[in-house]
């Protein structure tokens, strides 16, 4: 519409070519400075947008702001840094708490795992034959494996601690980690800088 009403004076004379070239400078301009400012607003939010959409993070941000939680979270930045620190724990033995640290599902190992492959392979089979039916369902699914594994997650361990973390909390803690690191907290960055010069002491006295 501002084009033709542009063109329409232009035909008319009633402005120059040098006029109507100078608004729809303008126009573009100020078009571009909105769409700078849509840019920079939506850059501002995104965190708040991303935290919305991770509920996993949430449980350790109120860990964080607890009085009592806090300290036992600052033990596990501590013992899962860095995070290659958390591994799959191979035997109960590994699993000194049967349950994890953060949201207290039951845990298992990888050796509980391997002794119901029997169970699991059955299973497999069965849902392959369904699914080619069409009567495999996402509820009976997870309710068979549940069944198998006792309603257990595989935990996650560290050398440093005798907590465990289920595979869902851990990927919240990582990312938890993460964006305070992102968002210049200072207790987080001296934990993990405290620790990753341990490391770096330990790599050399074992090299010496």
């Amino acid at each position: 519409m501002a084009d033709s009403i542009a063109d329409a004076l232009l035909k008319a004379g009633l402005a120059s070519k040098e006029q109507v070239d100078r608004v729809d400078k303008e126009k573009k301009e100020q078009e571009k400075t909105k769409q700078r400012k849509v840019e920079v607003q939506e850059h501002v939010e995104q965190p708040e947008r991303q935290e919305l959409q991770m509920p996993e993070i949430q449980k350790f941000i109120d860990m964080w702001n607890d009085e009592r939680a806090h300290k036992f979270l600052v033990h596990l930045i501590y013992a899962y840094t860095p995070f290659s620190a958390g591994y799959f724990a191979w035997t109960e033995d590994e699993l000194h708490e049967k349950k994890c640290c953060v949201c207290k599902c039951k845990l298992m190992s990888k050796d509980a795992i391997f002794q119901k492959i029997p169970e699991i392979t059955t299973a497999t089979l069965q849902h392959m034959r369904e699914e080619i039916n069409g009567t495999l369902t996402p509820e009976k699914f997870r309710a068979d494996f549940s069944a198998i594994t006792g309603d257990r997650i595989l935990g996650i361990v560290s050398e440093k601690s005798k907590a465990a973390m289920c595979s869902p909390c851990f990927n919240g803690f990582v990312r938890w980690v993460q964006e305070s690191l992102l968002r210049g907290n200072a207790e987080v960055n001296r934990i993990i800088h405290r620790r990753m010069l341990e490391i770096s002491k330990e790599k050399h006295e074992n090299a010496a």
